[in-house]
């Protein structure tokens, strides 16, 4: 299964985070894919670098900050970089499953996250919402 992942530039919660290593846990993932960003992405990415050693594919924003790799874990292949919304279609589309951290409970209209999410809803993609509580939502199948 390949995962894709968006997350808040805020850094997830500590639920959130416990929430997100029993899912990778428990799904048979063979590619992780994630945009870059500091906060929730990289901390995604040191879980499942660390506990998973899989395939990680990560599709960063034109003018973002290059994250350290060197102390995070270096990813199998780092996409040419892409203005955020483009990019944040792409992690979808690449997707079968959207695991999404966000910052809010409620959607917001200016965040990358709900708009991803927004996205993965309007092609049908399955995803998990990982609420700041730790509370899981989503849509796991559209069939």
């Amino acid at each position: 299964m390949h995962i894709g992942f968006t997350g808040t530039r805020q850094g997830m919660t500590g639920l959130q985070i416990n929430e997100f290593h029993r899912i990778i846990q428990e799904l048979d993932t063979v590619r992780f894919v994630h945009g870059a960003c500091h906060g929730a992405d990289l901390q995604a990415h040191d879980i499942v670098y660390r506990e998973k050693g899989i395939y990680i594919e990560v599709w960063p924003a034109t003018g973002a900050k290059t994250p350290d790799w060197d102390a995070l874990g270096w990813p199998n292949y780092i996409r040419p970089a892409k203005p955020p919304l483009d990019r944040n279609h792409d992690i979808v589309e690449r997707c079968d499953l959207l695991i999404a951290t966000p910052h809010t409970v409620e959607e917001q209209l200016r965040s990358g996250t709900w708009a991803t999410i927004r996205y993965a809803r309007k092609v049908h993609r399955p995803y998990r919402i990982i609420r700041p509580c730790g509370q899981v939502v989503g849509v796991e199948d559209y069939g």
